[in-house]
C-alpha cells in the first residue's frame, strides 16, 4: 500500500521527531508525573512528609493541607500560611473539579502541580513535576526501522450495533467500551482481526498485543489509530504504532488492549520499548 517508498519513510520519520518533540516539552505531560495517589474516605494530608497520605517530593512545605473526600466529592482545605493555587489563583478552601470535566482544577504548590482524577467512580490524586527527573533523563523513543511492508489495506466491517467489550486498565478497573466494528487484514501468512472503536476525535482506535510483548515492545501492548473507512477499505499502518503513556511512567491510568486484540504473530514495527522494568 506504500507508493514512493522514499517518500513513505520520510513522512514516517518526521512524525516520529514531531511526536517525541511534543511528548518531551508538554509540561503537564507524561514525563512530567512523579505521583499518583488513591483518596480514602476523610482526611488526606498533603506534603511532604513522608507520612502524609499524599507524599510529595522534597521541596514543598512538611504539610500543605488536606484533602476531604466524602461521597465522591474532594474538597481541598489550604494550610495556615501555605500559598497555593488553583488554575492560577490563590486559594484556600476549594472543591475540586476532576480531570474528566472540560476545565479541571489544577493545584500548583512550587514546581508541583496536583490535579483530582475520576476513573469509575473511584478518585485519585496525580502529581506533576516540571523538572521532574524522568523528563530530564529521558532518551527518546526508540524505534523499529521503517517497513512499508507493515503498512496494509484492510477490510472494515461495521456492527449493526456498537459491541461492548470490557476493557482493563493498568490500575485494575475495568470499563465498557463500544466497538463499531472490526478490521481484517492479512498477515503472516494469515488472517488477522483488530476489534476497533471510534475515540472522540474521530479516529479508529485498534490498540493491540502481539508476540513482541514483553521481548521487544512494550508488555502491555501498543496503540493505533487509523483514518476512517473509505469504501469499506481502511489502511493500518503499524509503523506507526505508538507505546501507551504507562511505557513511560508508573503513575498513568492506560487502558490495555482488549482480549480480542492479541495477536499471535510478531509486529516488528513500530515503536519499542523504552524500559527494562514496568508494573504491568
Amino acid at each position: 500500500m506504500v507508493g514512493n517508498i522514499s517518500d513513505y519513510t520520510e513522512s514516517i520519520l518526521k512524525e516520529r521527531e514531531e511526536r517525541e518533540e511534543r511528548f518531551r516539552n508538554t509540561e503537564r505531560g507524561w514525563l512530567g508525573l512523579v505521583g499518583l495517589f488513591w483518596l480514602r474516605d476523610g482526611e488526606n494530608r498533603i506534603g511532604s512528609d513522608p507520612t502524609n497520605d499524599i507524599a510529595l517530593p522534597a521541596g514543598v512545605p512538611e504539610h500543605i493541607g488536606i484533602v476531604q473526600y466524602n461521597n465522591g466529592v474532594a474538597t481541598f482545605r489550604a494550610a495556615r500560611g501555605v500559598p497555593v493555587q488553583c488554575n492560577d489563583k490563590q486559594v484556600s478552601l476549594k472543591t475540586l473539579v476532576a480531570d474528566i470535566c472540560e476545565e479541571p482544577d489544577f493545584l500548583q504548590i512550587g514546581d508541583l502541580t496536583l490535579v483530582l482524577l475520576e476513573r469509575a467512580d473511584r478518585h485519585l490524586i496525580r502529581v506533576w513535576n516540571k523538572h521532574s527527573e524522568t523528563r530530564k533523563n529521558f532518551t527518546g523513543f526508540k524505534q523499529y526501522p521503517v517497513n512499508p511492508d507493515y503498512c496494509i489495506e484492510a477490510v472494515y466491517t461495521s456492527y449493526d450495533t456498537p459491541k461492548l467489550i470490557t476493557i482493563q486498565d493498568v490500575i485494575e478497573i475495568y470499563h465498557e467500551v463500544p466497538f463499531q466494528g472490526f478490521v481484517t487484514f492479512e498477515l503472516g501468512g494469515q488472517e488477522q482481526r483488530l476489534e476497533a472503536n471510534v475515540d472522540d476525535d474521530g479516529y479508529i482506535r485498534l490498540d493491540f498485543k502481539d508476540a513482541t510483548n514483553g521481548d521487544t515492545t512494550y508488555v502491555g501492548g501498543r496503540f493505533l489509530v487509523a483514518e476512517m473507512p473509505k469504501d469499506g477499505k481502511i489502511i493500518v499502518d503499524f509503523n506507526r504504532a505508538y507505546n501507551p503513556p504507562c511505557a513511560y511512567t508508573d503513575y498513568a491510568t492506560c487502558p490495555l488492549p482488549p482480549l480480542e486484540n492479541r495477536l499471535s504473530i510478531r509486529i516488528e514495527a513500530g515503536e519499542k520499548a523504552y524500559r527494562e522494568k514496568h508494573s504491568t
